[in-house]
């Protein structure tokens, strides 16, 4: 469409609009061949906009899926990031699996494969698309819930019973995530909070302030909360009859709140005393740094107050001790 005085519309695009309908202008298949970037162009505009693709469309897009093996990682990352955080990201990847296997083609081994285990009644992919569209929309999550369990094929174990098994499908995960990360040209910031956060995707998290400062410790506040994020996520992409842990995962998120507002006590810099102290104690080289992390594990498990006089005094008795 055009607009010159008046609306110019020779191709009906007023009423595609209307109707929120993707259709390419003219014949489809010549502008797939043009362009095979358009083809995920029009996924993302069908996930972001909540539109249908036009039947001949669909059809144009997969005869000339394999023309996207010619497109830039670069080009066909931007257009992943932004379908991923599309309202209608869900029903995009289920309908067009084929599609999307063909730029990441480590999918193909997810799509369909039965998991025989009575938290899961999806197949590895159709959990990881609901798990990934109940999250909150932010593209590291996003991301980490596409691929956190990419690796439960390669693990895959039945036991007596006919229980399917996945046992340390998460480090597969991560090995097999990050070649495609490293190949769609992601940049390392966005690579390693996903690799994290596929590392620990699956760890069983305490509901108590010991447990959630130990973790705000280990990954900071903001990668704590996508970890959160990312676990109610992997749950509501779960039998919905096993969907309790939501419960332990939403007072997981309100002690986080209640620490950093607080102001608890959880990271060195935090700590009431620093590496000069330790000096002052006597200690050198790498038992500062040994001296410091024993008073902080001890100030987190509530051991001693973070006060100073109280750090020092509790480091002379037992930290000496402990060594």
């Amino acid at each position: 469409m055009a607009y010159n005085k008046k609306l110019i519309d020779y191709f009906g695009g007023k009423e595609d609009l209307k109707n929120k309908l993707i259709r390419a202008v003219g014949d489809p298949n010549q502008r797939m061949k043009e362009d095979a970037l358009r083809i995920l162009r029009g996924l993302r505009f069908a996930s972001i906009l909540n539109f249908q693709i036009e039947e001949q469309t669909i059809i144009a897009m997969r005869e000339n899926k394999q023309l996207l093996l010619n497109i830039s990682n670069e080009r066909i990352q931007n257009e992943l990031n932004e379908i991923l955080l599309g309202d209608n990201v869900k029903e995009v990847l289920l309908q067009f699996s084929d599609i999307f296997s063909v730029v990441i083609p480590e999918l193909n081994k997810i799509i369909g494969f039965n998991q025989y285990n009575k938290y899961h009644i999806y197949d590895v992919y159709t959990h990881s698309v609901y798990a990934l569209s109940s999250s909150t929309k932010d593209l590291i999550v996003r991301l980490t819930l596409l691929f956190h369990d990419i690796g439960k094929p390669s693990v895959f174990t039945m036991d007596e019973s006919g229980n399917g098994h996945f046992y340390q499908h998460a480090l597969e995960s991560e090995k097999i995530t990050r070649n495609i990360l490293n190949r769609l040209k992601y940049d390392n910031d966005t690579k390693n909070q996903v690799i994290t956060l596929i590392k620990y995707h699956d760890v069983v998290l305490n509901d108590d302030i010991k447990t959630v400062k130990r973790w705000l410790n280990r990954l900071g506040e903001d990668l704590f909360k996508k970890l959160i994020e990312v676990q109610i996520g992997d749950n509501f992409g779960q039998n919905p009859e096993y969907r309790d842990r939501q419960i332990r995962l939403n007072k997981i998120k309100e002690l986080i709140d209640i620490v950093v507002a607080e102001n608890n006590c959880f990271s060195l810099k935090q700590l009431a005393v620093n590496g000069f102290d330790m000096i002052k104690l006597g200690y050198i080289g790498s038992q500062i740094k040994e001296a410091l992390n024993f008073a902080l594990d001890s100030v987190i498990n509530e051991k001693i107050e973070n006060d100073k006089d109280k750090i020092l005094s509790y480091i002379k008795v037992h930290f000496i001790n402990n060594n």
